[in-house]
């Protein structure tokens, strides 16, 4: 089975490649998508608790004041990758792996690829690239 990576800015279409190759049937994961599965489980709770106390609030994520946390500082954001990124990735991995015998090809779009350094993980890169202001008005 290869492996693929979708990656590329914000706004810049990843998301756009991704529902065409679903629609052409092929299997298509997003790390996006599995961080929203994490973010509830004890594990990663349980790792955000001591690193970041107070965006644990009654076993459960409050978003809002880990991404002030994490967003206004390097350091924090830095922490926060380091625990999320391993979590996401091994799951993708594992997802990935259990469709070994049903497909050839598996795409993953994955948004922080190669400032995570994962590109080795994958057969093969794709990187989706727009001009700056198409993705602006993209996110805006």
């Amino acid at each position: 089975m290869k492996k693929i990576a979708i990656t590329g800015g914000i706004g810049s279409g990843k998301s756009i490649v991704c529902n065409f190759l679903r629609e052409e049937g092929y299997p298509v994961f997003s790390c996006d998508e599995i961080y929203r599965e994490i973010a509830e489980t004890d594990e990663y709770l349980s790792l955000l608790k001591i690193h970041f106390p107070l965006a644990v609030e009654n076993g459960t994520l409050n978003r809002k004041k880990l991404a002030q946390t994490v967003f206004s500082n390097a350091e924090n954001r830095n922490i926060l990758n380091a625990i999320s990124h391993p979590l996401i990735m091994n799951k993708l991995l594992s997802k990935m792996a259990a469709l070994k015998n049903t497909s050839d090809l598996v795409f993953a779009e994955v948004p922080l690829l190669l400032e995570g350094q994962f590109e080795n993980l994958f057969d093969d890169v794709i990187v989706v690239i727009r001009e700056k202001k198409k993705r602006i008005e993209a996110i805006c």
